[in-house]
């Protein structure tokens, strides 16, 4: 039990350390500052953890902070207290080497720069700084640059209620916010940064550079950015783990950019950054190079919400959203990407160019890109095992020359689509194609609806083109048919390609459902090929097999099912042949026709052509499917003199590489992205 005299004494020792405590604790006075005083002189009167407080008033002077653990703020906010710069060549607030400083609700205006860099807000070499609810305005340079805030090898400083930065200007260099080497930091509020341009060579309204693990909290919102050579709304360089949590809006940056015109730019080894609310992107306008979000040289950054990117205008290369280099990005939200201008060259929706293992998990919706010469929709180089999950619709793709909604090219491999795309409304003066993969393996499409191709030379226009050396890739589900007065010319077109497979697709009211040229180990199954001018064709084709397809009502000078001279070792068994005109026709050797049904039936079966095929175990009755009605019978079309039809002249297809290759060069927006200092 404690005696009265041992808590006496308890009691004693605790008042003793208490008023030891206290002796030591640091006092905090508060210094008031009115129109007349100067808010430096306060600063350099502060003790540990004073505060100085600003009264209403206009203060034409740069501060210095040479103190740590202090604060300074306004009395009543940034509208009516104001610190003016009366020097040139000196930033307005500079704060080095200090750790617990707060600047709060101040205007921070009119540094000039003639031969140094001038800030609004200066940071370098600091910690634990509190900087809220300020107004950063009319920052000019001659030269070198004029930034609104800069920060410079400082860490775990926090950015509190709005900040606003306006009306950055320099002849040469401009920046909203510089980060350079500066880790940890927070905006926890809304941060909006406008009227950021110079007439020189670079403008940005938000650059991280070198700097890690910097989380902006709220509404980031950049507009009216604008240099002649590089202008970038957002620009992330060299920097890792940065996340934005709350929404961007990038609007307005403008060139005329003679180099490259970005909305959001993330490149040199940027790692692990994250935007984890909506991304809004639009109104980009350059003489260049255009791009709406770029990634280059970047890997496993992170979009977790919706990106929508639109009204972009270019005259060189256009592009909504580009990756370079990228790889293991990931896009959960959907994308819509739409008003995509080039008035001189390329305009394109989405580029991979060398990008590997990227996902896109949600819907992608691409309208309205219109290019002078080329213009497409998705297009991917040497790109491998890229996923798209959700649905594509990729519709209105015009060009002068040459336009496609999807294109693989230069050894692009395991690319899955694997969700439902539907392409409409292609339109170019050369060349208009749906899909097309030039020297590309291994990729697969399922769930394809493709309509509306429209080339002004009627030859011109594919659906699915699969070309030189496009091998073992696999086409489920899809239908391909022309649309209102108009003729798509190839429904499937396969050129020296081989193991590709056509499943499970109906192909429809076109010149050619599928053409195979100089192919072979082609699988044209479980297909309908219905109403086209001529079914399937095969020139200089062999060992492919076309097998368990219902072959209705082609009915063209050639057929159901038309082999050409050079064509032999094909397999076709198991077809429903109906009221083609002729079924089918054989010039080729070695063709095993077996176990088709035949509307027509007899036995054997004769196939027409210098052949003499037959198929000798024609089935009665169709193995699958209803019969489908007779086709209304037309006026007879007149004879067409002169022996079997020759192969049909097929149309250079090498430009189909183009159609990748548009919205490709979209990626190479961001390959100026570099150092510049």
């Amino acid at each position: 039990m404690v005696t009265i005299n041992e808590e006496r004494g308890m009691f004693v020792v605790a008042i003793v350390v208490i008023f030891v405590l206290t002796a030591f604790m640091p006092s905090v006075s508060a210094a008031e500052v009115h129109p007349g005083d100067s808010i430096q002189a306060a600063i350099n009167a502060a003790g540990f953890g004073d505060t100085i407080t600003v009264h209403n008033g206009v203060y034409k002077e740069n501060l210095i902070v040479n103190k740590s653990n202090i604060a300074i703020r306004s009395a009543n906010g940034s509208a009516v207290t104001i610190i003016s710069s009366n020097q040139t060549d000196m930033h307005v607030v500079n704060i080095t080497n200090q750790t617990n400083v707060t600047l709060e609700r101040f205007t921070i205006r009119d540094a000039h720069g003639t031969t140094q860099n001038v800030a609004g807000i200066y940071m370098e070499n600091v910690t634990e700084c509190t900087i809220s609810n300020n107004t950063v305005t009319n920052i000019t340079a001659t030269d070198p640059m004029a930034l609104g805030i800069e920060l410079l090898d400082s860490h775990n400083n926090r950015f509190g209620s709005s900040t606003s930065i306006s009306h950055i200007h320099a002849n040469q260099t401009v920046d909203g916010i510089l980060m350079r080497m500066s880790n940890n930091n927070s905006f926890n509020s809304d941060l909006t940064i406008s009227y950021v341009y110079t007439p020189g060579y670079y403008a940005c309204g938000l650059e991280v550079w070198g700097s890690h693990n910097n989380s902006f909290n709220s509404n980031t919102t950049i507009s009216h950015v604008n240099a002649t050579e590089e202008v970038f709304g957002i620009l992330i360089i060299e920097s890792d783990n940065n996340t934005f949590y709350s929404t961007v809006n990038v609007s307005q940056i403008s060139g005329p950019g003679y180099l490259l015109t970005c909305g959001i730019g993330l490149g040199m080894d940027a790692t692990n950054n994250a935007f984890e609310a909506p991304i809004t992107v639009s109104y980009i306008n350059g003489t260049n190079v255009v791009n709406g979000l770029g990634l280059h040289t970047t890997t496993c950054n992170r979009f977790s919400s919706s990106v929508a990117i639109s009204h972009l205008t270019g005259t060189n290369t256009t592009g909504g959203l580009g990756l370079y280099k990228a790889h293991n990005n990931s896009f959960a939200g959907s994308i819509t990407i739409s008003d995509i201008v080039d008035s001189v060259n390329l305009s394109g929706g989405i580029g991979l160019g060398l990008a590997d293992d990227n996902t896109f998990s949600a819907d992608i919706i691409i309208s309205d890109v219109n290019g002078n010469k080329t213009a497409g929709g998705i297009g991917l180089n040497y790109s491998n095992n890229n996923t798209f999950n959700g649905s594509i619709a990729i519709s209105r793709i015009t060009a002068g020359n040459i336009a496609g909604g999807i294109g693989l090219i230069n050894d692009s491999k395991y690319n899955s689509f694997g969700s439902s795309i539907n392409i409409s409304h292609i339109n170019a003066s050369y060349i208009a194609c749906g899909i097309g993969l030039v020297g590309s393996d291994d990729n697969e499409f399922r769930d394809c609806t493709i309509s509306d191709l429209a080339a002004l030379i009627p030859t011109k226009s594919i659906g699915i083109g699969m070309i030189d050396s496009s091998d073992g890739n696999r086409v489920f589900r899809s239908t391909i048919f022309s649309g209102i007065n108009l003729l798509t010319r190839f429904g499937v077109y396969v050129r020296s390609s081989y193991n590709d497979l056509i499943a499970d697709s109906n192909i429809s009211h076109c010149g050619q459902g599928i053409l195979l040229n100089h192919s072979w180990l082609i699988n044209v199954s479980h297909n309908e090929i219905q109403d086209n001018k001529h079914g399937v064709q095969l020139n200089y084709s062999h060992n492919n097999t076309i097998a368990r397809n219902m072959i209705v009502n082609n009915t063209a000078r050639t057929t159901g099912v038309h082999i050409n001279n050079g064509s032999n070792d094909n397999e076709i068994h198991e077809n429903c042949f109906y009221y083609n005109d002729p079924q089918a026709l054989d010039n080729g050797t070695g063709n095993n026709w077996s176990g088709n049904f035949w509307s027509d039936y007899s036995l054997p079966y004769n196939i027409e052509g210098i052949a003499g095929s037959t198929d000798g175990n024609p089935l009665d009755e169709c193995p699958f499917g209803e019969e489908p009605p007779e086709p209304t019978p037309g006026p007879s079309p007149e004879p067409s003199p002169g022996p079997s039809p020759k192969p049909v002249k097929l149309p250079a297809l090498t430009q189909i590489g183009l159609i990748a290759l548009v919205s490709l060069l979209s990626a190479l927006a961001a390959l100026t992205m570099r150092k510049r200092r």
